[in-house]
Formats: structure tokens, C-alpha cells, sequence
């Protein structure tokens, strides 16, 4: 089926993914030795030490908060949250940028990293390469699959001899809880002689693998697949099957049953600790509505009855919360935004202050809290990460390095291992250079 929307999508987006396999995550650990009571001689000596010698680590966030109240229409501009407040003055400890290796040929901008997920030796990375421009045809180089592995988010191997993705390129990944990962993508096909307007066509794919190197296809549904989760009732595949949304669920990655909703797609979907499914994404008449159409969730616990609130802005990542909720960002009116949901249902909208960037684009959730990631829009190419318990307060945690030699730098997807922050993305120019940040 012939899509030209989403030759934009390939070549030129910026859309957020969200962290898969959160149970994997460690909270980082903080020692407070507590000091017996004695004589008032020793404790002032002991102060005294404490005062001159201890430095403590640097905290990743503020004390949880209170939970806030719900509401299903979340507006983030209307009620700003006095909880979501920037903190200028934060300490920026172990972050560290490296290179990774990138495709060859590289393609309009290089190699996108698009997703990551804990899996096989550590992490796995799936992406693409495309052609350049908006009139890039089926016979135009590079459409290619891209996957990479890192032991520990430092060092990055690019995984060679992918050509039996043929022409494709990968969106999202997931992990099962028994380690089976399955990437989400399409295939890039010869346009339709019925349709000469179309320059190429594409069809949904999945692939899987049980440890991100060696990789086979399986079914699956019809349709376009933007993203994939595993649940407890299998795995969950979220997109659009003709003009209308949909999600997919497989137990056995052979067969799907598909919901239909209404006209757009999904393009987020995340569970979280209770097994709650969330899916999210652009619905409703893109002929009428103001801005194309408005960000809708529709959430369900057996994927037969769903709950549907609509979000006031636009959503580039969703994540299951450990405890139960989610969190989503992005951006609304114009600045960074976000969204907290102790169920999926209802929602709560925080605004950030005038100063932030336009929005985020990725976020990952882990033992210790939600990262995000927000866009480098200040001219400094610099991207800001902030850090949250439960969607809704913010502390700003680290502004990372700038791509070397690339006119700006753009987050595509976080991970959270080992007490460890994993940050993919590139730099955006022909050639561009994928790269890595890790923080502790």
C-alpha cells in the first residue's frame, strides 16, 4: 500500500520512541551513614569532618510528589504545573559522548537510530538508512535496515550483513521477558503501475532475534506498524491498517487480532508494571480539526474494551511506570510539555517554564525515575535531559556534549541499564554521524 506520508516520516522525522524491558533497570544508591549518638565532643568532630572532607553524589531528581489529581482532557497549557520548574543549577557528573559506527552508504543524514531496548548482550539499537530527497524513488540508495549491540552503552558494533532485510528499515523493538526481541519496520517495494504518483511502496514488517544479531522474519498484521510492545497478553503492535488506526495483538508473533479506531494512526504504545495497554496517537478528521488532527489515547486491560482521553498537544513518547501509570511528553503551544496518568485514563498536563525548548522528543523509564530528552532548539545543539518520578514535577539533570562537526544534534531514543542513562541520536546533515551519551 502506498503511503507518500511517510516518505516524511523516513527522511525527515524527529518522533520520539520510548524505553522497552523497563524492568531491567537499577536504582542508583545513595549511602547516608547515620551517626550514633554520643558525646557532644564527638559529634562536633564528626560535623566537623563531615563539613570539611564528604561530598556527597549528586541527586538524578527531586523527592517523589504527592499524586496529583486527574482529569481525561489533559491540557498542559491551560493548568501549568508550579511542580514542572527548570533547575539552571545542576550538577552534570559522568556524561560522555561517543561515536558509533554508521552504515554504509550512510545515506541522507547517515544512519537514524530510531529505538533501543535491553536485550541480547546488554543493548540493542535498531534504525535505518534512506535516500535523499523527498523524491527518493524504489531504485535509490540507501534503504537499508540498520542494527547495532553494546555491551554497556560505551561501545557500539554495527551488525553487518543485513541484506536479507532487503530493502527496509526498522522503527521500534521490544523484548519479551524471556529475552525475545522483535523489531518493527517495513519494506520498501516497487511502486504500484496503478498509482504513478507514488514513487515507491511499503508494507508492514517484524522481524525476530534472541540476541539482536541474528535475525528472522515473522508474521505480520496488515497494515503499517509505527511501534511494538511486549504485554502480558503477548506482544502489541500500534499503527494504522488503511485510513484508520489500529493495534494488533499476537500471543505467537503467527497470528494478530487487530482494533480498528478512528481515521490516523498510532504512533506510541506503552504497559506498564500492571499490564495496562496504552496506545497513542494523531486521530480524528484531519479535514476539520484545527491542527490536522487532535493526540488521542485509547487504553485497555484485555485489548477488547477501550477507554479513549484526548491530550491537549502533541506526544513524542509514552512509558509504563513501574508502579502502575505512565508518563507521556512532548510539547503544547509551543513549549516543552508533559503528562501523568495513574491509570491511562486520566491524565494531568505540566507546562514548563518560558525558557525551555520547543518540546521533547524521546523518554525511557527505569528503576530510578523517567528520563527525557528535549530538543537542542536554543542554536547551542546542546540537548537538555530531565529527570521525573512520576511524569508530572521535573528537574533539569544534564545539558549533553554537541555532535563534533554537525550543525545540530537531535535525540531519537533513551534506555535505562546498570544504574546507567543511555542516550542515542545523530547529527543532522548529509553524512550525518549517530552517536551515543551515557550518564550515571
Amino acid at each position: 500500500m502506498a503511503n507518500p506520508a511517510l516518505t516524511d516520516a523516513i527522511l525527515g522525522a524527529t518522533r520520539g520512541t520510548r524505553q522497552h524491558g523497563a524492568w531491567l533497570g537499577r536504582r542508583p544508591w545513595l549511602g547516608r551513614a547515620v551517626l550514633a549518638a554520643g558525646a557532644l565532643a564527638g559529634v562536633l568532630l564528626v560535623a566537623a569532618i563531615l563539613a570539611g572532607w564528604w561530598r556527597s553524589p549528586p541527586p538524578i531528581g527531586p523527592s517523589p510528589s504527592p499524586e496529583g489529581s486527574a482529569s481525561t482532557a489533559a491540557s498542559a497549557s491551560a493548568a501549568p504545573s508550579a511542580e514542572a520548574v527548570e533547575s539552571p543549577e545542576f550538577d552534570n557528573p559522568v556524561w560522555g559522548l561517543v561515536a558509533i559506527p554508521n552504515a554504509d552508504p550512510a545515506g541522507f543524514g547517515g544512519a537514524w537510530p530510531h529505538d533501543v531496548v535491553v536485550g541480547g548482550r546488554g543493548l540493542v539499537a535498531v534504525g535505518s538508512a534512506s535516500p535523499c530527497c523527498a523524491d527518493a524513488g524504489y531504485d535509490d540508495e540507501p534503504w537499508s535496515a540498520v542494527i547495532w549491540t553494546s555491551p554497556d552503552g560505551r561501545r557500539w558494533e554495527l551488525i553487518p550483513d543485513l541484506d536479507t532485510f532487503g530493502k527496509a528499515g526498522l522503527r521500534a523493538v521490544a523484548a519479551n521477558d524471556d529475552g525475545l526481541m522483535v523489531a518493527a519496520g517495513y519494506e520498501v517495494l516497487p511502486p504500484d503501475p496503478s498509482e504513478p504518483e507514488h514513487l515507491f511502496q511499503m508494507e508492514a514488517r517484524l522481524w525476530r532475534s534472541p540476541d539482536g544479531i541474528d535475525w528472522i522474519g515473522v508474521a505480520a498484521p496488515d497494515g503499517e506498524i509505527r511501534d511494538i510492545e511486549w504485554s502480558p497478553l503477548g506482544w502489541v503492535a500500534v499503527g494504522a491498517v488503511g485510513d484508520a488506526a489500529a493495534v494488533s495483538i499476537s500471543s505467537d508473533l503467527e497470528t494478530w487480532t487487530t482494533e480498528r479506531f478512528d481515521p490516523g494512526a498510532f504512533d506510541h504504545v506503552a504497559v506498564d508494571a500492571t499490564g495496562v495497554i496504552v496506545a497513542g496517537g494523531c486521530l480524528g478528521d484531519q479535514a476539520s480539526a484545527p491542527d490536522g488532527c487532535g493526540y488521542r489515547v485509547a487504553t485497555s486491560t484485555d485489548a477488547r474494551t477501550w477507554a479513549e482521553a484526548e491530550l491537549d498537544g502533541s506526544v513524542t513518547a509514552i512509558v509504563g511506570l513501574l508502579e502502575g501509570g505512565f508518563a507521556a511528553v512532548g510539547e503544547a503551544n509551543g513549549r516543552a510539555a508533559s503528562w501523568g496518568s495513574p491509570d491511562g485514563v486520566a491524565w494531568d498536563g505540566s507546562s514548563f517554564p518560558d525558557s525551555a525548548p520547543d518540546g521533547f522528543t524521546a523518554a525511557a523509564v527505569g528503576e530510578s525515575g523517567v528520563i527525557a530528552a528535549e530538543a537542542a532548539s536554543d542554536g547551542t545543539g546542546r540537548p537538555r535531559v530531565w529527570h521525573s518520578f512520576d511524569g508530572r514535577s521535573w528537574t533539569l539533570i544534564a545539558e549533553l556534549e554537541p555532535i563534533p562537526g554537525q550543525l545540530d544534534t537531535a535525540v531519537r531514543t533513551l534506555a535505562f541499564r546498570d544504574a546507567q542513562y543511555i542516550v542515542l541520536g545523530n547529527g543532522f546533515r548529509v553524512g550525518g554521524e549517530p552517536s551515543a551519551w551515557h550518564g550515571s
